[in-house]
């Protein structure tokens, strides 16, 4: 095209042929997000963070959603998962607190694992109870 800089073409052409890939491209990312649709349903949103949410990780029924120097710990709520009156399927037990920011988090066997700013790595067991009074160290 006249005026374009050597080696760059920019004729109506061109600009239809991306206008049409950009419709295709539309078109797939529509049906791939109907199909699914089709296999997952939005059962609503889990109040209690007032900023970022930096991490999640899931073990056991459990959710844990890390916020800063906190550890919101919830649990899959079973009865309430297909609640018609909209209650989300997770119940809020709680808070962990940290010292320091907190920047990851993983949960298994049992145990979650957070990584703060401060270098600590520090392992929370998960099945320790108030009544038992058995647990790791945390």
């Amino acid at each position: 095209a006249e005026g374009a800089p050597e080696g760059i073409l920019d004729t109506h052409d061109n600009k239809q042929d991306r206008s049409t890939q950009e419709r295709e491209s539309s078109d797939r990312t529509r049906t791939h997000t109907n199909s699914l649709e089709r296999m997952f349903r939005y059962v609503g949103a889990l109040p209690g963070h007032t900023g970022w949410v930096r991490a999640l990780a899931a073990d056991a029924g459990m959710l844990y959603s890390v916020g800063c120097n906190f550890i919101k710990v919830w649990q899959l709520n079973g009865n309430n998962q297909n609640s018609p009156t909209g209650e989300p399927p997770m119940k809020l037990l709680g808070d962990l607190e940290a010292r320091g920011d907190i920047l990851s988090i993983q949960a298994a066997d049992g145990c979650l694992f957070s990584g703060s700013v401060d270098g600590t790595l520090r392992v929370w067991d998960a099945t320790w109870s108030v009544e038992s009074g058995k647990g790791i160290a945390s």
